[in-house]
Parts: structure tokens; sequence; C-alpha cells
């Protein structure tokens, strides 16, 4: 039996799409995350478990009921600097982040940030402080298959206290 490669299977798949007139109305948060990861550069992508523990991030909102209210690209975003700051944070928790922390997401913030306005941008980060704060509360329901697909992750997640200037990081005119 032949079998197919990756590649091959790839190319099919766009081909039948192309002839369908297949068009994908809605990007996810995860096709976007790709995208920020990829705006980010190697610096960014690099960085051990970052855009892993951005993929839990997003897995774990979808458990919140408004975790879908926000828009995908700004819910990557969010997921990627929250990941970001959980692993390459040296900073006290609550105290406000330095303008030099951070510099892998710089990339990201030139490339990607521009229409970001400060109430969606802080009412997401609300919502992925809460999801991380409501962990201890599903766990006890038996809600654990996001960190079971994620486990090389999961003990990293943060306890979604973050610097309260973190929202600065994905507004236009932060730098």
């Amino acid at each position: 039996a032949k079998r197919w490669s990756s590649a091959t299977l790839l190319a099919a798949e766009k081909d039948v799409a192309r002839r369908l007139n297949f068009r994908i109305r809605r990007s996810t948060p995860a096709w976007f995350l790709r995208a920020c990861a990829h705006a980010g550069g190697s610096a960014l992508v690099g960085t051990p478990c970052v855009v892993d523990l951005a993929r839990l991030l997003l897995d774990l909102s979808l458990l919140a009921s408004d975790g879908q209210t926000h828009a995908s690209p700004l819910r990557a975003q969010v997921a990627l600097l929250v990941a970001l700051y959980s692993v390459s944070s040296c900073e006290p928790v609550g105290q406000p982040l330095s303008d030099q922390a951070l510099p892998q997401w710089r990339l990201v913030w030139k490339k990607t940030c521009s229409g970001n306005q400060r109430d969606p941008a802080a009412s997401c980060l609300a919502l992925f402080s809460r999801v991380l704060m409501s962990r201890s509360e599903w766990h006890t329901r038996g809600l654990r298959a996001a960190e079971e697909r994620h486990a090389k992750v999961a003990r990293q997640l943060p306890r979604g206290v973050f610097p309260p200037n973190l929202v600065n990081w994905l507004l236009p005119r932060f730098k």
C-alpha cells in the first residue's frame, strides 16, 4: 500500500478547497497564534515552551463561558503575551513591567497590535486571568483535558496575577 506524505495530503486538500471555492470565514485563535509566533521570529519561537504554553492558554480559555466573545487575533496575542511573561519574567508579581522586559515581544507588538484598543485588550487579559484563577475549581469537576493534552507545559501555567501595565503591551502606542 502506498503511503501519502504530509506534503502530498496538504497539496491535495488545498486543491480540493480551491475547486470547491472554499473560504475560511473566521480564522481561529490557533491560526492567529501561529501568525503571531511567526511575526516574533526566532527570538520568540526559540524561547522554550512559549508557543506551547500559549496553545494551552487558548484551550483553557474555551472553558470560560465568555471565552469566545473576544476577537481571535486579540485572544492569540494575549495568550502569547501571557505565556511569554510567564516563562521569562524576572519581575516581582504585581509590580509594573519595565519597558526593557520581554524583548521577544517587540516584533509581535510592532507587526500585530496596531489595531488593538484598551478596553477590549484589558477585558481579554482579565478573561485569561479569571481562567487561570478558576483552574482549581475546574479540576474538582474533572475538567483536565486541556492540561492533559499539553502535559509538558501545564506545570508552567501562571497563577493569573499579572503586572498592572501588562495590557499596555497590547496597545499600538505603547512604545
